[in-house]
């Protein structure tokens, strides 16, 4: 945990492991010793020796698209997260999407599970409240997403740069992965000169970048819930977005949903929000009311209700 955030929630460190070994071994333990309390895992992995828990996962990416991830971790996941989603109080995920797939996968009954969709954070939240410049010096597409192949950003890059525009920018803040092999890396044009890798980005700069970009680019295969789109929405950004069912139900109205499988299509429509002004604002609204669809406070309100349900 980060230390400023631990020191926020008065966190105490225990165990002297790490990673999965220690919520494997030393956490359940550690929890027996001291009452047993109701343990709230928010993401994903969690003890499967502990019942009296509460369990978040956010989706089934390793057993819906394996092509994404290595063997190793693929068979630890499909062996440790069916005990997660059974061996607690109750299960939670973040959209119906993920309930329909989590159901699907497990055998669980979708009335069985629980959603608590994800928001905006506080601090991004009183950055808007205070006034975020949204005037750009400079012309700019947006991604953000690290270098993993679900991410899809080989295909917003090849979009970006087969646009040949010479005065615009694809900026990008998301780490490069050391774990992916050096072929991977080469073909996402990392050097291109009209690309620019911001791999630190906290959310001061992350609002500024929203609220200047022409739109956000998010060519994602698959996701939980897709945060991005709707960080991007309450900062009235356009979203340029993958047609798949979750960001349907997140976006509604306010997507600019694309096949994102076809290139031509992706450039057709980054080409138009650049040049047609009329077209970028006109789901800007819809954008911020989705956005406020999903607040902080409901996402807490919801919470507080399952951990009351569990008895507390």
């Amino acid at each position: 945990m980060h230390a400023g955030l631990a020191e926020k929630l008065e966190a105490k460190a225990v165990g002297m492991l790490k990673g999965h070994t220690w919520e494997q071994f030393e956490l359940p333990v550690w929890l027996r010793k001291n009452g047993s309390p109701l343990l709230i895992n928010l993401c994903n992995t969690a003890p499967i020796g502990y019942k009296n828990q509460l369990n978040v996962i956010h989706d089934v990416a390793y057993e819906k698209e394996e092509r994404w991830f290595t063997n190793r971790f693929k068979f630890y996941y499909r062996w440790l997260m069916p005990q997660v989603a059974r061996n607690c109080k109750k299960l939670l995920t973040v959209s119906k999407f993920s309930r329909q797939e989590i159901s699907a996968y497990y055998g669980i009954p979708e009335n069985n599970i629980g959603i608590i969709p994800n928001s905006v954070s506080e601090e991004m939240e009183l950055l808007l409240q205070s006034g975020s410049d949204g005037k750009a010096n400079e012309l700019f597409f947006l991604a953000v997403g690290s270098i993993d192949p679900r991410k899809n950003l080989d295909a917003v890059i090849s979009a970006f740069v087969a646009l040949k525009l010479p005065d615009i920018k694809l900026k990008i803040i998301g780490r490069k992965n050391p774990l992916f092999s050096e072929h991977q890396e080469a073909s996402l044009q990392l050097n291109h000169p009209r690309i620019e890798w911001i791999e630190d980005a906290d959310n001061k700069q992350l609002v500024q970048l929203y609220c200047r970009a022409i739109a956000l680019v998010n060519l994602s295969g698959y996701e939980g819930f897709g945060l991005t789109n709707l960080e991007a929405m309450a900062c009235r950004c356009p979203v340029v977005i993958s047609d798949i069912p979750v960001f349907h139900e997140v976006c509604g109205d306010a997507g600019w949903y694309v096949n994102h499988t076809s290139q031509q299509e992706v450039m057709a429509t980054m080409l138009r929000l650049l040049q047609d002004k009329n077209a970028a604002d006109s789901r800007k609204d819809e954008g911020i009311r989705r956005s406020k669809l999903f607040s902080r406070h409901l996402s807490v309100k919801l919470l507080e209700e399952e951990i009351k349900a569990c008895g507390y």
